[in-house]
This record gives C-alpha cells, structure tokens and sequence, in this order.
C-alpha cells in the first residue's frame, strides 16, 4: 500500500495510449498525480484525449536508461486486453523496470480510503462538463419552466446557459459563491420550497445511498429532473475517480420510475473505454 503523497512528485509513466489511458489519466490528475508520458509499442506522438506525450518503447528506454533510474518510475500499464497486459509486463520487466503494475494491482495498493471531495476538488478541472450543460440545457429547460435547482452546482456555469428570466438556485456541499445554498448529497436534504427542474450533473457518482437521494430531491422537483451521469462497469476505475456507488443505468432508471418518473429522453455523451457519459431527461407522470 502506497499513499497519493508518496507517489505524487514521482515519474509515472502510463504504458498503454488508448481509452483506458486516457481514463486513468484524468482520475490521476485529478488527485494532483502528474504523468510523465504515455508509453506504447504501436504508436508515438501526442495523446489526443488529454494532450500528453507518447513515448515509443525505445524512446522510453532511452529516457530511462540508468538502472537507479528504471528503479525510480513507476510504470502503469493501462491496456484493456489482459493477455496483452500480461505480455507488456515481460516486457517492462525484462528490461529491468522495476515498479511495474498491472491497472487493478496499482489501484488496490494506493490509499483512496481517506481521499475526500475536498481533496479531489483542488485540482478538478469544472469545465470539462460545460459543453455537456450547455447541451442539455438548450434540449430540455425552457423559460416556461420559472425554476431551476442545480444540485453540485459546481461553478454554476448552468445559470449562464438559462434565461434570466428563470429562477435559479444553486445547491452544493462546498459553498464557492455566495449564492449557493449548502447540501450535502450525502446526508438529508432540507428544500423548504419546490421547484419546476432539478437538475443534476456529474454529481450522482458520489452518493452512497442512489435511492435515498433521488428520492428526496423527486419530493421537490414538480416537472422534469435533468441527470448527467458517468456508469462505469470497471469497478478499479470507479474507485481511482471516486464514485461511491456503482449503479448502471438501468438501475438509475428503476429508481427514478418507482417514485413517479419516466426517462423520456437519453444522450449519449461520452464513451471512453468502460466508462458511458449520458444525460437523461426525466418526466413526471
């Protein structure tokens, strides 16, 4: 077992420049982990997804060349096919790299335990979702819906894609403006008054209790809940990001139709390696 402080600061190199790279690297630069590189056997150049380095296996060599260098960098291999995996890990070895891991392996050993929120929020990057907002916004909120509660709200970017004419309240568990309203997704939430839309962006991932939470916000919600949710069917992965619940959607869709909803719309956003990024459009029945 190893903490993020021991390892941040370090050489990493991810060995393996497709999906699942691309994946582990921003949950690793989200817990302010630097990559050094990409490594890979089939290609070179530069990352498309994250705009990261990609070394050649020679060019890795050559970067690496000193034993108490091989035996400094820590090499992660993100491959997704578990024989080719087995097989890159020969190899680094043969070459004499010492700290060598295969994805599950190097994600079992680094101590998330005690990883909150708080820590993961310093480094993450709140615009990555905004193009996502703005579509779903444009797609499913109209001026004729008066209200909006944004539940992790994030930096609020929602409130510039609606008319000002809507009512829009924000709430979240770290108050960064002035406006936000403290909730805690995680604990019970208090809404004194009800509104037309809720909506919810990349935030259910981090709840505990799904069925709990949706619950008490469909009590608030009159017209539509609007979702944005990440499913991962690797559970290592949820874990690196973060996730506490490892719902699927059709999970997600049985609860919010049990209280009272119908999934009436769906987009698919993102779709990187075992990870879906997909909105939802829920209306009350």
């Amino acid at each position: 077992m190893f903490s993020i402080e021991e390892i941040r600061g370090e050489p990493i190199i991810l060995f393996g420049a497709g999906a699942i790279g691309e994946s582990v690297y921003s949950s690793l630069k989200s817990l302010a982990i630097n990559i050094t590189a990409f490594a890979d056997n089939y290609i070179s150049g530069i990352q498309k997804g994250t705009g990261c380095t990609i070394w050649s296996f020679q060019q890795m060599n050559l970067s690496y060349s000193a034993a108490a260098e091989k035996s400094r960098v820590q090499v992660l291999i993100t491959i997704a096919d578990p024989a080719k995996s087995k097989e890159v890990y020969a190899q680094l070895k043969n070459q004499g790299y010492q700290n060598v891991f295969e994805l599950e392996e190097f994600i079992a050993q680094l101590a998330l335990e005690n990883v909150s929120w708080d820590d993961r929020e310093m480094f993450f990057d709140f615009s990555l979702n905004d193009w996502i907002v703005e579509d779903m916004a444009k797609r499913w909120i109209e001026e004729a819906d008066e209200s909006v509660f944004e539940f992790g709200a994030g930096s609020m970017h929602l409130k510039t894609c609606i008319s000002e004419s809507i009512k829009y309240t924000p709430y979240d568990y770290i108050q960064r403006y002035d406006e936000v309203v403290f909730c805690d997704l995680n604990q019970d939430i208090i809404i004194p008054s009800q509104c037309n839309v809720s909506f919810i962006c990349a935030a259910l991932m981090y709840v505990h209790d799904l069925s709990k939470c949706l619950s008490q916000i469909s009590e608030c919600t009159k017209k539509k809940i609007i979702i944005y949710y990440t499913f991962t069917k690797n559970t290592a992965l949820g874990r690196l990001a973060g996730y506490k619940n490892s719902v699927q959607e059709e999970k997600l869709v049985s609860i919010l139709s049990k209280l009272g909803w119908e999934m009436t719309e769906r987009v698919l956003y993102r779709r990187i390696y075992a990870r879906e990024g997909i909105g939802f459009l829920f209306s009350k029945r």
